[in-house]
């Protein structure tokens, strides 16, 4: 595991971009090995774990166990309402620094309290709303439940969500570790450049430019579908053409120079101003995660599963996005390692071996002890 950066004090931030499948930082080839803390996108609107325990002993077992990123999440819904953190969901005794503190000011304060160890943040926008709360006797009570599976509603417009997105910018641009930002969860409803209302290349198209006009400096993450493959894993349509050179000839052939302009030869590439900026992402997930919920991929009753049939699977639904120069991170990979008569510990291993060979990075899923479907973090068992 090579080492993030060489953070410079006082700390600036880092130079992020995607040249010839992979991301880049200062120059230099960098790995993602980051993870999911989630409750902040949701009612309790906070990180889960603060009333047993101080923000900054998770941060140090992130540090700990070499996680270098954090996907921080967050709804619209709070984002507007801006309201102060709920008091009885986090200890004052041991988080002090919460007291008084609005939706916004708590992200802020999260997101620098993660700067002074080195961790990068990349912000994910995980729902429009705070609840959809048809699914409360089952798993996800808060979500999907009647969620159409897109980034935009009818009290969100996709008007409004540009605006919305400037406001993130505006706030965060500033923070040297913000990485970028994920520009929606799982859309599962979602097509790929078929020019309707469902079209997410022209909405992830018109999201990311608008936070890149107000942060130009951040990466852009743009999830897949869904049907086939899993909510956020289908990156089908994203497709290189033979011809296709990752960067604009004019700029030079060395990652140095590719901070620019992408040539726009790859078909159901998002067009954002910049292109160097853009990094696609998929999520996925082993056996464990559907005991609950069911609806088990038909791969997972392979005779070979998983080691001889799941690589060529990840590289048709979204491994081969990095033919056409842009990078890709999985923003949520994971499971019970321990379930599933050692079938996800496999799924496991294959996959993270995968990854480690396309040199894609990853956001495990998760941190939480709480995850009612993946059994909180298993990573520590893989490394």
């Amino acid at each position: 595991m090579q080492q993030l950066l060489a953070i410079p004090y006082p700390p600036r931030a880092p130079d992020l971009y995607g040249y010839n499948g992979r991301l880049w930082g200062n120059g230099r080839p960098l790995d993602i090995r980051g993870i999911n803390w989630w409750g902040t996108e949701g009612v309790w609107r906070l990180p889960f774990g603060l009333l047993e325990r101080p923000i900054d002993e998770y941060l140090d077992f992130m540090v700990h166990h070499q996680f270098n990123a954090w996907r921080l999440m967050f709804s619209w819904d709070s984002w507007v309402a801006d309201e102060p953190v709920p008091p009885a969901h986090f200890s004052a005794s041991r988080n002090p620094s919460l007291l008084g503190k609005s939706y916004r000011q708590m992200l802020l304060h999260l997101v620098r309290a993660a700067s002074h160890r080195g961790i990068l943040v990349l912000l994910a926008c995980h729902r429009i709303r705070i609840a959809y709360n048809t699914d409360v006797n089952g798993v996800h009570a808060e979500w999907p439940g009647d969620w159409d599976g897109l980034w935009y509603d009818s009290a969100y417009s996709e008007e409004r969500v540009e605006t919305l997105w400037g406001e993130v910018a505006q706030l965060f641009c500033a923070q040297w570790n913000v990485m970028g930002v994920d520009l929606m969860n799982e859309p599962y409803t979602a097509h790929w450049g078929d020019g309707s209302r469902f079209d997410w290349q022209r909405g992830a198209t018109r999201m990311g430019n608008a936070a890149l006009s107000g942060c130009p400096r951040w990466l852009i993450v743009v999830q897949g579908t869904s049907n086939p493959g899993m909510f956020g894993e289908n990156l089908v349509g994203v497709q290189a053409n033979n011809a296709f050179d990752a960067f604009d000839t004019l700029r030079g052939d060395s990652p140095n120079d590719a901070v620019a302009t992408v040539a726009p030869h790859a078909s159901g590439m998002v067009a954002l101003t910049n292109r160097s900026k853009l990094v696609y992402s998929a999520h996925s997930y082993g056996p464990s995660l559907f005991l609950r919920s069911g609806g088990e991929p038909p791969e997972f009753h392979s005779r070979d599963f998983p080691h001889g049939n799941m690589p060529d699977h990840w590289e048709w639904l979204f491994g081969h996005v990095t033919a056409t120069g842009a990078p890709i991170l999985m923003g949520e990979i994971g499971g019970d390692a321990t379930c599933c008569d050692g079938q996800d510990y496999e799924w496991h291993t294959t996959m993270l071996s995968y990854l480690e060979r396309k040199h894609i990075g990853l956001f495990y899923f998760c941190l939480n002890a709480n995850s009612d479907d993946t059994n909180g973090s298993q990573y520590r068992m893989l490394i």
